[in-house]
């Protein structure tokens, strides 16, 4: 048998060379997206992927309301995936993790920032695979959407194992989102919101302020709240509270500055809103506030985070000194 060496396989040899070439632009196309899994899963590889000591197997199948066969698909998806920056106790300490800010989720407390259910509640699949599915904005938790759903129930299957408060299967009660009564009316949320924030949620407590002081005093005056005669040296700035539960510095955001971790669509707002963010200064409003003022909360913050990157923004933080 010969080999062409004339026109004919020089043509296919160029060919070749250009679906090479766009096979190496698609692999380009991937962007950061690709070169950070990429990252984890040789981080996960070095840490021992596919490796089983008796230690997880034990604790692994402590969770009897999923089969045996899905804790293993979890468990070998997590080594491949998450191992390098949650650790493989779930820890949060794997070994991406000290250049990471903010720092891996710890699993093993079982608590969980962003759920749908009241502080102090146990967590719900549907929150676990909503933020697998979503990643959270800001952080290095990418979405992994790519993953087919099987993949992601297994997942959260495992990482539940961390902690024994999952042990039993057990699952918080789902606050429910009520109809936003300001669907019609987004300016008039957004004035509620407004008078809610300052005045009787007082949310300038952690976060920052975005009104005058005689502003605030009207707020509290419209909301039933106190009337402060006095305001702290920090009203206009962001107060770093730390967190007992996650060990490290939570910064509640400026609005107008920081990416929400959850997103600024409405109704993603007035879950975080009504639960509150599991392990922080930020209580469960739902209960405290009726479902009128807290979809207006939700229309509040939401213009406040629209304003992030603009003119309007910097004119606000400037006007007012926040910081």
């Amino acid at each position: 048998m010969t080999h062409r060496t004339g026109p004919l396989s020089r043509r296919g040899q160029r060919r070749g060379q250009r679906r090479g070439l766009r096979r190496a632009e698609r692999r380009h196309a991937v962007g950061w997206h690709g070169a950070w899994i990429g990252l984890l899963v040789a981080v996960g590889l070095a840490a021992g992927c596919g490796e089983r000591t008796t230690d997880m197997d034990v604790q692994m199948f402590k969770a009897r309301t999923v089969s045996e066969q899905t804790l293993i698909r979890g468990r070998e998806a997590y080594m491949l995936y998450c191992v390098g920056c949650h650790g493989e106790n779930g820890d949060g300490n794997g070994k991406a993790a000290e250049f990471l800010d903010p720092r891996p989720r710890n699993f093993t407390t079982g608590i969980f920032k962003f759920v749908s259910t009241s502080a102090g509640d146990l967590a719900r699949d549907e929150d676990l695979l909503r933020t697998l599915e979503r990643g959270l904005h800001g952080s290095s938790m990418s979405p992994w959407n790519l993953l087919d759903i099987e993949t992601r129930k297994a997942l959260v299957a495992y990482v539940k194992t961390f902690s024994d408060f999952y042990e039993d299967g057990e699952e918080g009660d789902r606050l429910a989102i009520a109809p936003n009564p300001w669907k019609y009316d987004p300016a008039g949320g957004v004035s509620r919101g407004r008078a809610v924030y300052h005045g009787l949620a007082m949310c300038y407590k952690c976060h920052p302020a975005y009104v005058s002081h005689e502003e605030i005093q009207d707020a509290a005056r419209a909301t039933d709240a106190p009337i402060p005669r006095a305001f702290a040296e920090d009203l206009y700035a962001e107060k770093i509270k730390f967190s007992e539960t996650h060990g490290v510095d939570i910064r509640p955001p400026d609005f107008t500055r920081r990416m929400l971790r959850t997103g600024n669509d409405l109704e993603d707002l007035v879950r975080v809103i009504q639960s509150g963010v599991g392990g922080t200064a930020m209580p469960t409003w739902s209960g405290v506030l009726d479902p009128a003022d807290l979809w207006a909360m939700a229309h509040y913050v939401r213009e406040l985070n629209l304003m992030r990157g603009t003119p309007d923004g910097e004119a606000l933080r400037n006007d007012l000194g926040i910081r």
